[in-house]
């Protein structure tokens, strides 16, 4: 069940906690910029996470990460709606290091394409892959699909 965080407190134990799965600090996965976080929950344990930052109207930046066997189909479909329908935002993006190959191949799975690279000066195995999915492509909203990220919790 996915779960957003209703108080600053479970955000930032959210933002610590993807902080510490993709190898950064709070502060450089949030920003300056406003961000919304939700748990995703499992026999009353979370088990995963997902933030939204860099909203600017046409796309939204998703950072995600979890215990193995922590995304349900539910949780997918509600993890897309909060973008593209709560939000209105017309792409989601994703940046995965290029080394994390478990993580790329979520990406493919879930619809996402590959964009380009984003180089870090480091060389190739420290690079980011850019991935976009368009809300029209995105295969994990239909139209009996109406709950909103606010009623999973």
């Amino acid at each position: 069940m996915m779960k957003p965080a209703e108080t600053p407190n479970e955000r930032a134990v959210i933002v610590s906690y993807l902080a510490s799965k993709t190898g950064t600090d709070s502060q450089t996965l949030i920003g300056d910029m406003p961000f919304a976080a939700a748990s995703i929950v499992k026999a009353g344990r979370p088990m995963g996470a997902v933030l939204y930052t860099n909203f600017r109207h046409y796309s939204v930046e998703m950072t995600a990460a979890g215990e193995p066997g922590w995304l349900t189909r539910a949780d997918i479909r509600r993890a897309f709606y909060y973008p593209f329908v709560d939000l209105g935002a017309w792409t989601v993006l994703c940046l995965v290091k290029r080394t994390n190959a478990p993580s790329r191949e979520l990406m493919r799975r879930l619809g996402f394409t590959e964009q380009g690279v984003i180089e870090t000066g480091k060389g190739k195995p420290s690079d980011i892959i850019l991935y976009s999915l368009t809300r029209d492509k995105c295969r994990w909203l239909h139209e009996g699909f109406r709950q909103p990220m606010k009623a999973a919790a």
